[in-house]
């Protein structure tokens, strides 16, 4: 494996940390209110965490997009310095890139906290997505799917998939290994004002503690 980077900016704020990847689709298929209501709700995200002094300072944001290519449009670092854009909808859905993409993150990251001996939560990823994979070879998402199960049968990452419109919620199941939840409507605010709420109340927790997170009022899981 090789020598994890280092991280000056973890060395000002030291205390515990929880990762937490936003995995969002920019396919074709989110072109219009999706993509302008998804940009939005990163808007709200930002404002809700920097609410919170003790979730500003501990969680560790990383932000990719993927349609036919996958952008780290911020790599891991505080919430203050997401400058979150406005997303451009395009092209293909190339979910199992993304998903490998988002795991090495995670696992670099984490290693990261090791050298520096920084405490940390276990990871969230978080799955936006309104289609299946589309475009990329079959063997990349299989790759995806047994690395992301391999990930959480060690209890090395905490998963959530949100399916957007019509998209199949078992299929995006049995992909990202967790129980998926389907947007209702165009609740990206909400959306993303409870997982802010989570992750404060995480980052007041202790490693590994159990807490219970705020009621979901923006979606419905799949029975």
């Amino acid at each position: 494996m090789a020598t994890p980077m280092l991280d000056p900016e973890l060395a000002k704020t030291p205390d515990q940390k929880v990762a937490c990847v936003l995995l969002l689709d920019t396919s074709g298929s989110m072109q219009g209110e999706r993509i302008a209501e998804l940009s939005n709700g990163l808007r709200t995200f930002k404002e809700e965490v920097l609410k919170d002094g003790v979730a500003a300072s501990r969680v560790d944001l990383c932000v990719i997009t993927f349609n036919s290519e996958v952008n780290v449009i911020k790599d891991f670092g505080p919430v203050e310095n997401f400058d979150p854009p406005e997303l451009k909808a395009e092209h293909q859905t190339f979910l199992g890139t993304g998903l490998l993409e988002a795991i090495n993150r995670i696992e670099d990251r984490k290693e990261t906290y090791k050298a520096m001996g920084i405490p940390y939560y276990r990871p969230w990823l978080f799955v936006i997505s309104d289609g299946l994979p589309e475009g990329e070879e079959p063997e990349v998402l299989e790759e995806a799917k047994a690395r992301l199960k391999k990930v959480q049968d060690r209890k090395g990452l905490v998963v959530y998939s949100i399916g957007i419109g019509g998209v199949n919620l078992e299929k995006l199941g049995e992909i990202t290994g967790s129980k998926p939840m389907a947007l209702s409507g165009m609740k990206f605010n909400e959306l993303f004002s409870w997982l802010s709420k989570s992750l404060e109340g995480v980052s007041r927790s202790k490693p590994g503690a159990q807490i219970k997170l705020p009621d979901i009022h923006w979606a419905t899981m799949q029975s």
